[in-house]
């Protein structure tokens, strides 16, 4: 805006190209939930073996063994993986949205191809198994908020969200309240803070004096199996 009180050219090209980019998102993001909603219905129907579609993809074949349902991993070694699936980075943008869409979509059906599906019954792994579907649509929304609940001003409801369930939890385990606590991204994250937390309780000196203090009477001892 000028002295005058009124929008120059330049800044007028600027928001012109802002709100270009953002309409170009918004058919982007359309074209892609239009293609990802029935293949992702159509490749969750065979990993839990709910009946599959007459248009499942063909590499999505059900296992023999158990007609509705697809095998937990098509295995392949590293080398045929790379012999078969374009891992190339592109060298140009694409030409237009059709062009853009077909690589998108290679690529998707590649990925769900060779991943584990971890949702399949027979998948069983100690630390993790399949989501549900309330977890799914969470992930798809806090990908286009990509937002982060450090502060209130950036992000108000989070903030009150995350605050509710930490004194939710407090009472669940028999805290007084007020209290606090910290939400951890995975479980390396949580019983490294656990550990920290434990030290710090039992041996308060080494904060100011490190893991080697005068003070200490003998050294830290953890038992792990």
């Amino acid at each position: 805006m000028n002295g005058n009180g009124s929008v120059d050219a330049g800044q007028r090209h600027q928001h012109d190209h802002f709100q270009d980019n953002y309409e170009e998102a918004h058919i982007e993001l359309e074209m892609m939930l239009d293609y990802l909603k029935p293949v992702l219905l159509e490749y969750t129907r065979q990993t839990t073996g709910h009946p599959t579609h007459p248009s499942a993809s063909q590499h999505e074949q059900p296992d023999q063994t158990y007609p509705t349902r697809s095998k937990v991993v098509h295995y392949a070694s590293s080398k045929y993986i790379k012999q078969h699936v374009d891992l190339s980075l592109p060298q140009s943008e694409p030409r237009n949205a059709d062009e853009m869409m077909q690589r998108i979509t290679t690529a998707i059906q590649d990925l769900l191809h060779y991943s584990v599906k971890t949702a399949n019954p027979l998948f069983l792994h100690r630390l993790y198994t399949g989501s549900q579907p309330i977890g799914q649509i969470s992930e798809l929304l806090l990908a286009v908020l990509n937002s982060s609940p450090d502060t209130y001003a950036v992000a108000p409801l989070f903030t009150i969200i995350q605050r509710e369930i930490l004194v939710f939890m407090g009472d669940m385990f028999g805290y007084e309240q007020p209290c606090g606590g910290t939400l951890c991204p995975g479980g390396s994250y949580s019983n490294m803070l656990a550990m920290t937390t434990a030290r710090n309780q039992r041996f308060p000196e080494i904060k100011k004096e490190g893991m080697f203090a005068n003070s200490l009477r003998m050294a830290p001892v953890v038992f792990t199996s």
